[in-house]
């Protein structure tokens, strides 16, 4: 028996709006409090709720009928940035201008929130999206 699976990425449709995204460039790997536990070992074979299409969309035709998955991961940075900026110019003279550059805890707190869902519409068909 073939199955065909569809994911859609409808973030924007479910939460109803869009938000300002701003990059840190780290990582954030939990998809699942379920794969968490198995420290995401096999979690591209393991289908075990609709956070799986997180990893491999094609897992969705293991699961039956609807699923809703839906988490947050809470991060809380403690970043402080030390150091000086120096200004040279021959416009100034020799003496070249040195400017205080420290800043303490310069990121804010957050909550990064996941959501994902599966519906087996029949036997050869699953639909997933996630948010």
């Amino acid at each position: 028996m073939k199955k065909t699976v569809l994911t859609l990425a409808i973030s924007a449709i479910v939460f109803g709006a869009t938000t300002q995204v701003n990059a840190a460039g780290f990582q954030l790997a939990e998809s699942s409090a379920t794969g968490l536990g198995r420290a995401f070992a096999g979690e591209a074979a393991i289908a075990d709720n609709a956070s799986t299409q997180a990893r491999n969309p094609a897992m969705l035709s293991y699961l039956e009928g609807r699923q809703l998955s839906a988490g947050g991961i809470y991060v809380m940075p403690d970043i402080d940035v030390l150091g000086d900026v120096s200004i040279e110019s021959s416009l100034l003279g020799s003496d070249a201008i040195v400017i205080d550059a420290n800043a303490i805890d310069v990121a804010d707190d957050a909550l990064v929130p996941n959501f994902y869902y599966s519906n087996q519409l029949n036997d050869q068909c699953d639909l997933g999206s996630s948010g």
